[in-house]
């Protein structure tokens, strides 16, 4: 287990797992194959499921240990730190993705901040599952892997859809199981400061809005989330900004600038400069990349 110095922490990627990974926003991989890949501790950039169908042992999610034992869920949103010590015969599932890949051509209005496993203001990290749970569980994650794996049309979509059913299993048990959270003073503040995040309007504003907000100041707010998530307050804003732009850009029918004024960019010039540097693309193509997507999964 790990002394945590934030600052020395890696990040990764979901293309960090090697060449074996079909694409940058999903992958889906039997747990065993993938425990020596990544040195420990480390963080995310994305969204992390693994389910421990086998095995025994302890993981550690921010500095909080959770005893590992069959038929356990661990949900951990991108910038969480977590390690690993497992039992030999340990085995399981991974589920990686992006927020993009959950939400960004879903046909309805499902946030992932709607999936009580990763609210920000109060996430559950571990859940048991009951053998019936489990039961389920097997039927939906054979098929996620049976549509990875064959990689038939439109095979993403559904994909998703089988993401939110197994979301959906399993929050069916939180009612019913016995959840404590052992958050640090700084994991709950920068809970804090994304729920005040996803309530407020989504647009252009400083981090010191938020601090005020929260009775601290920027610096103390911006210290929290580096250790929460690796970033500070204000590249918090700019993530979860550029993620409000892909929506509008995907969803709506609003042109460029359109999206530019409701997000607070008075130049949309300077909208399409920030946009190309979080995304890596320009907002047009952008929003070529998804009509071609649409018509390689039609």
């Amino acid at each position: 287990m790990y002394a945590c110095n934030c600052c020395s922490i890696p990040t990764y990627k979901i293309r960090d797992f090697g060449d074996s990974v079909k694409s940058a926003t999903f992958d889906f991989a039997r747990m065993q194959h993938r425990m020596n890949i990544l040195p420990y501790p480390h963080r995310h950039d994305f969204f992390h499921v693994i389910w421990v169908t086998q095995g025994s042992g302890t993981h550690v999610i921010d500095s909080v240990r959770y005893c590992v034992k069959p038929n356990t869920l661990f949900f951990m949103m991108p910038g969480q730190i977590h390690d690993f010590e497992l039992s030999d015969d340990t085995a399981g599932y991974n589920l990686n993705f992006s927020a993009e890949y959950f939400l960004l051509n879903m046909r309805n209005d499902v946030a992932i901040s709607d999936i009580p496993f990763f609210r920000m203001a109060d996430p559950i990290q571990a859940l048991y599952l009951t053998d019936e749970v489990a039961i389920q569980l097997q039927r939906v994650i054979d098929r996620i892997e049976e549509e990875y794996r064959g990689e038939r049309t439109g095979y993403h979509d559904i994909i998703r859809s089988y993401l939110h059913i197994f979301f959906l299993h399993a929050a069916r048990l939180i009612s019913v199981t016995d959840i404590q959270d052992h958050a640090s003073p700084n994991i709950v503040l920068a809970r804090r400061f994304r729920k005040l995040l996803e309530k407020e309007p989504i647009t252009l504003v400083s981090a010191g809005r938020f601090a005020s907000m929260l009775h601290i100041t920027e610096r103390r707010l911006s210290e929290a989330t580096k250790v929460a998530e690796g970033l500070t307050a204000t590249e918090v804003i700019q993530h979860r900004l550029a993620l409000e732009a892909k929506r509008l850009l995907a969803h709506s029918e609003f042109n460029i600038a359109t999206v530019a004024t409701r997000l607070g960019f008075d130049d949309p010039a300077y909208f399409s400069r920030f946009f190309r540097k979080k995304v890596g693309l320009s907002p047009s193509e952008f929003k070529r990349s998804l009509h071609a997507d649409e018509a390689l999964n039609a």
